[in-house]
């Protein structure tokens, strides 16, 4: 159950840190790493510039990670409102590193096993050989 799994953990638990950040007499400023899937929904224009205004609408419950991220960041600008300290949020598109879980099906898992195989249906449509894909 996406809503039981993703979604309202995602939410309750931004808002359970910022709970316990305004009880803080010493924080001025909370960083949360959110997500690019917050932020970037479907457009039409693959040269569109994101800002700070944008928010991926064109999630839902068929996308929950995406909609949970979304729901998320937006619980901690709301909750961030009218505060004694300042919210910045980051919205990365990919962050690699060991897993905090012992799960292998993540997505982030699973893109990164499928880097290191070569086994992507978008690295084999462009002929993608060796490690070429990883050249930046």
């Amino acid at each position: 159950d996406a809503e039981e799994e993703l979604i309202r953990p995602a939410k309750e638990g931004t808002i359970n840190v910022l709970s316990s950040v305004d009880k803080s007499l010493s924080v001025k400023r909370v960083v949360v790493t959110s997500s690019l899937a917050a932020v970037a929904g479907k457009r039409e224009d693959p040269e569109y510039v994101y800002t700070e205004a944008d928010w991926n609408l064109s999630s839902r419950m068929d996308e929950p990670y995406r909609y949970s991220k979304r729901l998320a960041e937006e619980a901690a600008w709301q909750r961030a409102e009218g505060k004694k300290w300042a919210l910045s949020v980051v919205c990365p598109s990919f962050v690699m590193g060991p897993p905090l879980s012992k799960r292998v099906d993540s997505t982030s898992v699973r893109l990164l096993l499928d880097f290191l195989s070569g086994d992507r249906e978008d690295y084999k449509a462009l002929g993608v050989k060796g490690s070429c894909f990883g050249n930046v």
